[in-house]
C-alpha cells in the first residue's frame, strides 16, 4: 500500500444527470438523523474486499458498484467482489456504450466486457501518470495528468501546461459546471476553461490554499472547492465566498467532496474522517465512531439512497438508512445488554440495562446505578404508578424513584424474594410484583401480601403480569403454565387446557379483549371465546420463542424473539385459523434493517415498548431499537438483474448474445446476480429453463446465485431469472438468454435414420432366423412325439456340429424291456376309444418317467416299450443301472396308481407290467432303410432284457446280474438265482425285484 500525496474527485457532475432516470422515491439517508444513527457497515481484506485502498467509487447503468483501488478495478453486487486487472485508479466515468473510462497511474484505460484498452502516451498524452477523467457535455474528454491536462478533441489529444497558461503541471481535479465551463484544480491554484479562455484562481483572488484536492458542483449551481491545508470554499457566479462553517470541520485537508439527493454536502478528510453540513450545521464522523479509518478519499450516494465511503487503508464503509434505528452504548447507553424499556406519563423513557437504568429525555441521556441509589445495576422490570413513581426490579430488590428520591424495598420491607422480574400497576393502584422464587408479591398500603405455591398457585417464578378489561390478572410463569385472579378465584391453564407451552414470556390483550400469550418453545397463544389455539414456526412464524407482544394501530402484532422482529396480521392469523390459507404471513426484520443485532432480549416486564407517537421499541443484546410501524421505510427501486457467466463443464463463457454449447456438455451453470445494495441478503431469485422446467424455481435469499443444470437433452432453450429487492419489489422482466445445446452424432436426425435403416435390416433377419427356429421348435415338437428328448437334442447339435453325434457305435449300454400282461386281450374286448385312451395314457407316463431319468426311447412295440441308458448321452454304468431301475420302480408305481384310476372308471380288466433290464456291450446309432431310420440298439444285451421281460412276474421288474450288483444297497432284492433263457447257451444269473417292497 503506498501513501498518496495528492486527492482526486471522482465524482463528476454529469454522472448525476445520467442517474436522474432512476431516481425514484426510495431509501435516502434521513437528514433529521445524526450520521451515527444512520446503519453503518465496513468491509475489509478480512471481508474479501481485494484492497483496502478505495479512491474512487461509482455505480455503472446496469447496476453494478464499482471500486477503484491501488491494485485494481473491482466490482461488487453486494455479496461478492471480483477484480480486474491491477492498475492503481483514481476515478472514474461510464460513456453512453456502457465503456468505463478510468484514470491510472498507467494512462487511461477503458474497459468493457471484462477486456482493458489502455490510452497513453503513445497515444498522445502529455503524461502516463494520469489523476481524473471527464467526459463533458460536448463528448470531448479531459484528462488531469501529473503533466498537464490533457483534452481530446477532433480525433487528437492537446495539452495544457505551464506554457499554456496554467499555474501549475500537475493537475489534481476536473469538474464541468451548469454552463459549461470546465474547472481543473492544480497544485498551484484553479483554472477554468471557458470559450477558449483560461482564467486561473489562486489565494489573491481569495482561495484559502492554492493546493486544489477536490471539486464538487452542486445542483444550485454552485462550485465547492477542496484545497489541502486550507480547507473548503465555495464559487457562486464567479466569486469565491468562504465557507462560514469551514473553521468548524474536523480537518482543513479536504479529499473528497459530495452532495446526496437531500442536497446534504458531504466531506472527506486527511485525516479528520467524515462531516455532512446541512443548513450549515456540521455532523462529524471519524474512527472513534466506528469508521473504518480517518482518511477518505471517495464518497458516493447509490440509486437506493446508501453512501459509500472509500478510504486509505480502512477499505469500504456503507451508511444506509433503515427501517429500523438502533441506540447501544456508543449512543450513550450505560451497556449493550438492555432487558426493559417503558415510557413514562411524562414522555420519557426508561431503559434497563445490565449496567444500570437510563433516562432518555429530550434527546438526552441520564444514568442512575446504585451510585444514584438503586438496589442494583441489574435491571429486569419498571413501571409507573398513578403518582408519577416509577418502580424499578433488579436482581436485589424494588427502587421507587420520585421527584428525583430514591425508595428501596427487599426482603426485609415484606418482600418473599428480591429478584424481580416483572412489575404491574392494576386499576385499583396496586402494585404486582413478580419474582423469581417468591411467587407474586402485591403492595397496597405501604404493606406487601404475597401469593405463592404453599397458597394455591403452580409456580413461583413470575415473568409477566397483566390486567384485562374485565379486571381479571393474568399471571405467566416460568413453568407453570398461566394463572389467572379474578377476586378470591383462582384458575390455573396448563398444557392440558390447551397451552402450547408452560413458559409463559409476553402478555397482552388488543381491543378486542383476545388475550396473546407469548410462549417459550411454544409460540404464540391465542385467549379466544375461552379456548386457546396456539401458532407456531412450522405455521410461519419466525420463532417459537417470543419475548414481547405489541400491536400497531393497523392491527399488526409485533413479536420479538432471539432471532429478530417479526410483524404478522391478525388477519392473517385468522384466515389460518379458519383454514382459509395452509400458512401464516410474517414480514421479519434483523441486522439488514438496521439492528445491530437480530437477538432481542425477553423474560423480564416489559421487553417492548409502544411509545406516545406510535414508535415500537425492543431491547436487545446490543442496545435498543425502534420503529415507527406507520412511517416504514419501503424500497421502491426495482433491481436490475445481470447474467453474469455461464460455465459449461466447468468453462467459464460471457453471455453475450446466443450461447451455443458444444456436443456432449453434460453441466451447464448459469450464474446470476440483483443488484440491490440495501439488503442483499434479502434478495430472491426465481429462474427457469424454458424447454426445460415447466414452472420457475425458487431460490430463497441467501442461497448461492447460481442454477445448475446437467444430462439435459440437445436443443433450443431460454434461460430466464428474475429477482426481488429486500422489500419484495420484483424485477419481472429479468433476464433472459438463448442457449442452444449441440446434438452428439447419436442424438442426431441423421443416427435416428441410420438406426431406423439398421432396424429394419436387423429386423428382417431377426425374422429371417426366427422363422426358422420356429420351424425347427414346431418339427422338433412333432418329433417328440415320436422319439425321445436325447435323441432330438442330439440330431438338433448334429446339425450344427457334426453327423458323428449319432453315428453307429458299439458301447456299453443297459437296456429295457416292458410290456402289458392281459392287453391283448384287453383290446379285443374293450371299444376301439377305450383301448386308445388307456394306451396312450399308459405310454404318456412310461415315456416321462424315463425321460426324467435321462434314458432313450428307442421303441413303442404296441403295449411294449423298449429304452437303454448311455447313449446318445455318455453315462457311467453303475449310473446307467441306478437311473433305469429307479425309472423301472417308478414305472411299477405309477402303474399300480393307473390300474386303480382305470378301475374307477369302469374298466374292470387287469394289466401287469413286466420289465426286464439288462447291460452288456450293444450296437447303437441309426439303423434302417435310406429314407427310414430309427436309432436303436442291436446285440445279445437286447435280446437278454427282452427275454428277462418275457420270464418276469407281472408287476415285478427282472434284472441281470451286473444291474443287481450296482444297484443291490438300493432296493429290496430277491437272492439272485441262475435261470435258462431262450437263445442262450449258459444259465444266465438274473434277480427278482419287487418295487413295492422297500429297502
Amino acid at each position: 500500500m503506498d501513501k498518496k500525496k495528492s486527492f482526486s474527485l471522482n465524482k463528476i457532475l454529469i454522472i448525476s444527470v445520467i442517474f436522474t432516470f432512476v431516481f425514484l422515491k426510495n431509501f435516502s439517508l434521513s437528514p433529521e438523523k445524526k450520521i451515527s444513527e444512520y446503519t453503518h457497515d465496513t468491509w475489509t481484506t478480512e471481508t474479501s474486499l481485494p484492497q483496502a485502498s478505495v479512491q474512487a467509487i461509482y455505480q455503472s447503468k446496469d447496476g453494478y458498484l464499482w471500486l477503484g483501488t491501488q491494485e485494481g478495478l473491482v466490482r461488487f453486487d453486494g455479496i461478492r467482489f471480483v477484480q480486474f486487472g491491477s492498475e492503481d485508479i483514481s476515478s472514474f466515468f461510464e460513456d453512453s456504450n456502457g465503456v468505463l473510462w478510468m484514470s491510472t497511474y498507467n494512462g487511461i484505460q477503458k474497459f468493457k466486457d471484462g477486456k482493458f484498452e489502455i490510452i497513453g502516451k503513445n497515444e498522445g498524452l502529455s503524461s502516463q501518470n494520469c489523476n481524473n477523467i471527464l467526459i463533458d457535455s460536448k463528448g470531448q474528454i479531459w484528462a488531469a495528468t501529473n503533466y498537464g491536462l490533457n483534452c481530446f478533441k477532433d480525433g487528437k489529444w492537446k495539452s495544457f501546461t505551464k506554457k499554456e497558461g496554467m499555474p501549475g503541471d500537475r493537475i489534481t481535479s476536473i469538474v464541468e459546471t451548469h454552463g459549461g465551463a470546465i474547472w481543473a484544480g492544480t497544485q498551484n491554484g484553479l483554472v477554468k476553461f471557458e470559450d477558449e479562455k483560461i482564467e486561473t484562481f489562486s489565494i489573491k483572488e481569495g482561495l484559502p490554499h492554492n493546493h486544489i484536492s477536490s471539486l464538487f458542483e452542486s445542483r444550485e449551481g454552485i462550485l465547492y472547492v477542496g484545497t489541502m491545508g486550507g480547507g473548503i470554499c465555495s464559487i457562486k457566479k464567479g466569486k469565491i465566498l468562504p465557507c462560514q462553517f469551514s473553521k468548524k470541520l474536523p480537518g482543513l485537508n479536504v479529499t473528497a467532496i459530495y452532495e446526496d439527493k437531500d442536497g446534504n454536502l458531504w466531506v472527506g478528510f486527511q485525516p479528520g474522517g467524515l462531516a455532512r453540513i446541512r443548513d450549515g450545521i456540521i455532523d462529524s464522523y471519524g474512527i472513534k465512531d466506528g469508521l473504518s479509518d480517518n482518511t477518505v478519499w471517495s464518497i458516493y450516494e447509490d440509486r437506493e439512497g446508501s453512501l459509500w465511503v472509500g478510504t486509505f487503508g480502512g477499505g469500504l464503509n456503507r451508511f444506509r438508512d433503515t427501517k429500523f434505528s438502533s441506540y447501544d452504548s456508543s449512543y450513550g447507553l450505560a451497556s449493550d445488554s438492555a432487558w426493559v424499556v417503558y415510557e413514562d406519563s411524562q414522555k420519557n423513557l426508561w431503559i434497563g440495562t445490565d449496567q444500570g437504568l437510563n433516562c432518555l429525555k429530550n434527546g438526552k441521556l441520564t444514568l442512575f446505578t446504585t451510585k444514584e441509589g438503586l438496589s442494583d445495576n441489574n435491571i429486569n422490570a419498571l413501571v409507573e404508578d398513578k403518582e408519577g413513581a416509577l418502580w424499578v426490579g433488579t436482581d436485589k430488590g424494588i427502587s421507587k424513584l420520585k421527584n428525583g428520591k430514591i425508595e428501596k424495598y427487599g426482603a426485609k420491607d415484606g418482600l418473599t424474594n428480591e429478584a424481580v422480574f416483572s412489575l404491574f400497576e392494576d386499576r385499583k393502584g396496586r402494585i404486582w410484583i413478580g419474582t423469581n422464587g417468591g411467587g407474586v408479591n402485591i403492595y397496597e398500603n405501604g404493606k406487601f401480601t404475597s401469593l405463592n405455591k404453599d397458597k394455591g398457585i403452580s409456580e413461583n417464578f413470575i415473568r409477566t403480569i397483566l390486567e384485562d378489561k374485565k379486571g381479571n390478572i393474568w399471571i405467566g410463569t416460568n413453568g407453570g403454565g398461566l394463572i389467572v385472579l379474578w377476586e378470591d378465584k383462582l384458575t390455573i391453564y396448563s398444557l392440558k387446557d390447551g397451552l402450547s407451552s408452560s413458559i409463559i414470556r409476553a402478555l397482552y390483550e388488543d381491543r378486542e379483549g383476545t388475550i396473546w400469550v407469548g410462549t417459550r418453545g411454544g409460540g404464540l397463544c391465542r385467549f379466544k371465546n375461552g379456548k386457546f389455539e396456539s401458532f407456531r414456526m412450522e405455521n410461519g412464524l419466525l420463532s417459537d420463542i417470543i419475548f414481547q407482544i405489541l400491536e400497531d394501530s393497523n392491527e399488526n402484532l409485533w413479536l420479538s424473539c432471539n432471532k429478530g422482529i417479526f410483524k404478522v396480521s391478525k388477519k392473517s392469523i385468522e384466515d389460518f385459523s379458519e383454514q382459509k390459507t395452509n400458512k401464516i404471513l410474517c414480514t421479519t426484520f434483523g441486522k439488514s434493517d438496521g439492528m445491530k443485532s437480530s437477538e432481542c432480549t425477553g423474560g423480564t416486564q416489559p421487553a417492548g415498548w409502544k411509545t406516545y407517537d406510535g414508535k415500537l421499541w425492543f431491547p436487545t443484546i446490543k442496545g435498543i431499537v425502534s420503529i415507527d410501524p406507520e412511517n416504514i421505510k419501503f424500497n421502491e427501486v426495482v433491481p436490475p438483474v445481470v447474467l453474469e457467466e455461464i460455465l459449461i463443464d466447468g468453462k467459464s463463457t460471457l453471455p453475450l448474445g446466443r450461447v451455443v454449447a458444444p456436443p456432449g456438455s453434460d453441466r451447464i451453470e448459469f450464474k446470476f446476480t440483483a443488484l440491490s445494495f440495501l439488503a442483499p441478503e434479502k434478495v430472491s431469485f426465481k429462474y427457469k429453463l424454458e424447454g426445460h422446467d415447466k414452472d420457475f424455481i425458487e431460490l430463497a435469499p441467501g442461497r448461492e446465485r447460481i442454477a445448475v443444470y446437467t444430462n439435459i437433452p440437445p436443443g433450443d432453450y431460454i434461460f430466464k431469472v428474475k429477482a426481488s429487492n429486500n422489500d419484495g419489489i420484483w424485477n419481472e422482466t429479468g433476464v433472459s438468454l438463448s442457449f442452444h445445446l449441440k446434438p452428439q452424432f447419436h442424438q442426431t436426425y441423421y443416427f435416428y435414420f441410420l438406426l431406423l435403416l439398421l432396424t429394419l435390416v436387423f429386423g428382417a433377419l431377426i425374422y429371417h432366423f426366427s422363422s426358422i427356429i420356429l420351424e425347427n421348435f414346431r418339427i422338433g415338437k412333432t418329433l417328440s412325439r415320436y422319439h425321445s428328448k436325447h435323441l432330438i437334442e442330439n440330431l438338433r447339435a448334429s446339425k450344427y456340429a457334426s453327423e458323428q453325434s449319432l453315428s453307429t457305435e458299439r458301447k456299453k449300454l443297459t437296456i429295457m424291456f416292458g410290456d402289458l400282461l392281459g392287453f391283448s386281450d384287453f383290446s379285443d374286448r374293450c371299444e376301439p376309444e377305450t383301448v386308445d385312451r388307456v394306451i396312450n395314457e399308459y405310454l404318456t407316463e412310461m415315456a416321462l418317467i424315463i425321460e426324467k431319468q435321462e434314458g432313450t426311447i428307442a421303441r413303442f412295440m404296441g403295449d411294449g416299450i423298449m429304452a437303454f441308458w448311455g447313449a446318445p448321452k455318455n453315462m457311467e454304468p453303475t449310473e446307467q443301472s441306478k437311473k433305469s431301475v429307479k425309472a423301472a420302480v417308478l414305472m411299477q408305481e405309477k402303474m399300480a396308481e393307473l390300474e386303480k384310476k382305470w378301475l374307477l372308471s369302469g374298466i374292470d380288466h387287469t394289466l401287469k407290467l413286466r420289465i426286464g433290464i439288462s447291460q452288456d456291450y450293444a450296437t447303437v446309432g441309426n439303423m434302417g432303410s435310406k429314407d427310414l431310420m430309427e436309432y436303436t440298439a442291436l446285440g445279445s444285451a437286447v435280446n437278454l432284457a427282452a427275454r428277462l421281460e418275457n420270464g418276469c412276474v407281472p408287476g415285478k421288474i427282472l434284472v441281470s446280474y451286473p444291474i443287481y450288483v450296482a444297484t443291490k444297497n438300493l432296493y429290496n432284492y430277491e437272492e439272485p438265482v441262475m435261470r435258462e433263457f431262450k437263445g442262450f447257451a449258459r444259465a444266465i444269473n438274473v434277480a427278482e425285484l419287487d418295487p413295492l417292497k422297500k429297502v
